[in-house]
């Protein structure tokens, strides 16, 4: 895998990393166009072959927070290419357009490439795709007169229904179906065409009307991936307004459209006294039913293409209060209002909950004993002067509330398929306060409580996603842990935002190994190699290293620990992974093998293990390394030499001490017998001196 492409710049300050990914840098999204779109002229070269050129804009097929530039292949120079280039602050649905990649659905624009281009220190996603070359089907902010229903119906719904066929099958939603994403594939205008869906958030730049009732009320960063019911819904309106050729909430607020929707339905609200045939108004009363168990699937939809239906009864989507429940100075008569305003009551939420009578309302003026009785508990459950208590004493009486709404905590109003994008704006943009926040929320456990309670439909479910297990992971600091592994566990998407490799992209273990590999040439000593993202990146991608993630909390204050740790999981990576050869990144971990050699006592070991492993680093594997440094039983076989040598010198040395005492001893003896003998042989010399005198008679 090419981690950079052949690049020729024409663009000044421009550079191309075509496995890169955006990283994620998401600000409070409020950017007006001049803050993000691209100035300038020029071109860029991608891989000897696409081109993207700066100064060809195509305004006609700007996507809400992406600018559309015509694009060419030099392999195909008749294939018309569009190239979108998203903004810097928002993340962009990688798995969608990968999956497209991956199997092109018929009916929506086909994809080619995409990378990452930086442009005047931004890092700017691009995406290079199939060029409609017969333009928007329909411009809102234009007066149109409105299509015949059998265009719309025979024409158009078709390929609709196709397409959101086939993204059900992949388990895919669109979440950008809108009038204004509609084009004419050719220029004769007979091939209807679906524009993109992943330049932005799901959800992100829609209109709350095109949004159901619950996921509007949420901050557009957080409206969730939906299933395909939200696309359903989000089609309903689509073909309304193109029957109709306008939108008739334009000009109203988010508030009044949801509450149009709630006193009236969508139904009404969106198609009011425009004359339908009968099958017509009887498919758009399936596709804009506010219940979800009542809303048309796909399958109803396609039936009804088939002749097929079932009939659906109208019912408001909301029951309105005999009498108003007043909040700070407004008149609210629907449960679903009372939760969006009480929810933005800040620090006065709580006493308005307990004080304001709002057990009685819902008792008395909506009829719902039930949910009354859930309040009054949740109330009553509520610890006196304990913040934390309070704050989920207000998410809990807004989710009874509003069970299919967003979750309200703090001033946060998110889907629950839309808390991982939460957690990316929080630290892809260093916001301390956003962390805590969603660090607080996740340790009181709240999500798992109302999942397992079933108070979620399927609508309101995020997935796989086991939610009782965020409250651990934020539970424990550890490196692995923490708000990193809840970003990484909710965004299986989400490249290694590490600082080492954010402008990569890397999105799986190869790939972080890869990246790293080739960024740490230029990395100094005092990088951190195996940092708290790459920790959690790890644990949540692969259940092996999970297992040894922990050990880095064990060895975090011994380095030749938690350098053989590191070794150890850039090896299980490696193994995993098969990656190939790391020589940079073997090369670096070679200079971090002294400490871990010293825990070995013998040192004809600690020379032998030295060669050994400093092969493996000359041929980038640190599986290898790991084998040989790492071998738990030799680090016992060192061990219990080094004690029974330990014990042998012991030994020896008590005996010599012992030796060293009874020679002293021997010797002091030996000198007494000497002068003992000296003594009586001088007296015999002298006396046989003696007798040879006399004898001789000298």
């Amino acid at each position: 895998m090419a981690l950079y492409p052949v690049l020729m710049a024409e663009y000044p300050n421009c550079s191309v990393s075509v496995q890169a990914v955006n990283a994620l840098i998401m600000r409070d999204c409020d950017l007006v166009e001049s803050d993000w779109k691209i100035k300038g002229n020029g071109a860029v070269v991608i891989d000897g072959r696409l081109r993207i050129d700066f100064s060809a804009p195509l305004e006609d097929l700007h996507a809400p927070n992406a600018q559309a530039f015509a694009a060419s292949d030099k392999e195909s120079p008749q294939q018309a290419l569009v190239a979108y280039i998203c903004r810097a602050d928002l993340p962009q649905r990688l798995h969608f357009y990968t999956a497209l990649e991956d199997r092109a659905i018929n009916g929506i624009l086909k994809v080619f490439h995409s990378g990452v281009v930086e442009i005047d220190g931004d890092h700017r996603r691009y995406f290079i795709l199939e060029r409609p070359i017969g333009g928007r089907v329909m411009d809102m902010s234009a007066q149109n007169r409105g299509f015949s229903e059998p265009i719309v119906t025979e024409r158009f719904l078709p390929v609709l229904i196709e397409i959101l066929d086939s993204l059900d099958h992949q388990d895919l939603t669109h979440r950008r179906i809108r009038p204004e994403n509609l084009y004419y594939r050719d220029k004769g205008q007979q091939a209807l065409v679906l524009g993109e869906g992943f330049t932005e958030p799901p959800g992100y730049s829609q209109p709350a009307i095109f949004e159901t009732v619950e996921r509007s009320m949420a901050h557009p960063i957080g409206r969730g991936e939906g299933t395909g019911s939200s696309d359903l819904y989000a089609l309903g309106v689509t073909l309304t307004m193109l029957l109709k050729g306008d939108d008739p909430t334009a000009g109203k607020s988010d508030r009044q459209i949801q509450e149009m929707k709630m006193s009236k339905g969508s139904f009404v609200t969106l198609v009011g006294d425009h004359r339908l045939t009968g099958p017509t108004e009887k498919l758009l009363r399936g596709l804009l039913n506010d219940d979800i168990s009542q809303r048309w699937t796909i399958e109803d939809t396609k039936g009804w293409s088939w002749g097929n239906t079932r009939s659906l009864r109208h019912i408001p989507s909301g029951v309105r209060a005999r009498r108003p429940l007043v909040i700070g100075d407004e008149e609210i008569f629907y449960d679903r209002m009372a939760a969006l305003k009480i929810a933005t009551l800040g620090d006065g939420a709580t006493e308005f909950v307990k004080k304001s009578g709002l057990v009685g309302w819902i008792k008395q003026s909506l009829g719902d004993k039930d949910k009354a009785e859930y309040v009054a508990q949740a109330i009553a459950e509520a610890q006196p002067g304990n913040s934390l208590a309070n704050d989920l004493l207000v998410t809990r009486v807004c989710g009874a509330l509003d069970p299919l709404g967003p979750v309200r905590y703090r001033g946060l109003a998110l889907c629950n398929d839309g808390f991982g994008a939460a957690v990316a704006s929080a630290l892809g943009t260093g916001d301390i306060a956003l962390q805590g926040t969603l660090g607080e929320f996740f340790k009181t456990n709240y999500l798992a409580g109302w999942e397992s309670s079933q108070k979620m439909s399927r609508e309101k479910s995020g997935g796989d996603i086991d939610y009782a297990k965020l409250t651990g992971w934020m539970e424990n600091a550890a490196p692995g842990f923490g708000l990193e592994r809840c970003l990484y566990e909710l965004n299986q998407a989400t490249p290694c935002l590490s600082p080492m490799i954010i402008t990569f992209g890397a999105l799986d273990l190869g790939s972080v190994l890869q990246c790293i590999n080739a960024a740490i040439v230029s990395a100094n000593e005092g990088v951190d190699i195996f940092d708290r993202h790459v920790a959690a990146f790890v644990a949540a991608r692969s259940e092996d290293a999970a297992k040894l993630v922990p050990a880095l909390s064990v060895s975090g204050g011994d380095p030749a620990e938690r350098n053989l740790t590191i070794i150890g999981l850039f090896g299980a990576m490696q193994t995993a992974s098969d990656c190939g050869a790391l020589i940079n990144l073997a090369k670096r971990m070679e200079d971090r093998l002294p400490p871990i050699l010293e825990l070995y006592h013998s040192k004809n070991r600690r020379k032998n293990l030295s060669e050994q492993a400093r092969l493996h680093a000359s041929v980038g594997d640190l599986s290898g390394m790991f084998k040989v440094v790492g071998n738990r039983k030799m680090r016992r076989l060192d061990e219990s030499e080094c004690r029974q040598g330990a014990a042998e010198y012991a030994e020896l040395n008590k005996q010599l001490k012992d030796l060293e005492s009874g020679s002293r001893r021997i010797t002091n003896e030996l000198k007494l017998s000497g002068y003992k003998a000296a003594t009586i042989l001088g007296a015999l010399v002298l006396a046989a001196s003696l007798w040879f005198s006399i004898e001789t008679g000298l």
